[in-house]
């Protein structure tokens, strides 16, 4: 015998796009409705719903995000001209080697002894080399 076809209420349509716009997962959503549901029946019966709210969602989260950017909130204008604009933060490593013959010697002995040429201060404010 063939299971009865399922009715969704408006309210039921309502509660599903309301919840998706929150960004809960499916499977929760679909515990909620009704007695609780699958994931695949709501799948079936609520794409639009689904489809709808997080649009909804995410319409109103850009108008906010926008508004804050275009009202001097720098924050929100460097997010939106990475995710919107295609801008990005880009870090240049300029990698030179010198020749040995190049290095002081107490370049050369900090190397051998540290394998590093860094200079940073002393406590008594004098460079020295690491």
């Amino acid at each position: 015998m063939a299971r009865p076809e399922l009715e969704f209420t408006k309210e039921d349509r309502k509660l599903v796009e309301t919840l998706a716009g929150y960004g809960l997962p499916h499977e929760d959503i679909a515990l909620l409705i009704k007695d609780g549901i699958t994931r695949k029946t709501l799948a079936k019966h609520f794409r639009r719903e689904l489809d709808a709210g997080k649009a909804k969602a995410n319409a109103k989260i850009a108008q906010s995000l926008f508004k804050q950017a275009t009202e001097g909130n720098i924050t929100a204008a460097i997010f939106w001209a990475k995710t919107q604009m295609g801008w990005r933060e880009v870090n240049y490593v300029d990698v030179t080697r010198r020749d040995a013959t190049e290095l002081t010697e107490d370049e050369l002995y900090s190397i051998a002894a540290t394998g590093s040429t860094r200079d940073t201060e002393t406590e008594s404010g004098k460079r020295k080399l690491n």
